[in-house]
């Protein structure tokens, strides 16, 4: 697993947003989204909900973010 995938998965677990996660590690939104995107696929599993108001995880999201904690 790549840790950039993992750090913006957790950033955005965090604030709630893609473009806040962006603003912490210096990318941009849509690279956040890409590697969370990626993650996702790795791990054959929805882990946001995403809407123009945010990012909401599911709840394998919030197991995933449980267990990285």
């Amino acid at each position: 697993m790549e840790t950039a995938r993992c750090k913006a998965f957790l950033f955005a677990a965090e604030t709630g947003s893609f473009s806040k996660a962006a603003e912490r590690l210096n990318y941009t939104t849509s690279g956040v989204s890409q590697l969370v995107s990626a993650l996702e696929e790795e791990l054959e599993l929805k882990l946001f909900k995403r809407s123009r108001n945010g990012a909401q995880l599911t709840e394998s999201g919030k197991k995933t973010a449980g267990a990285s904690a």
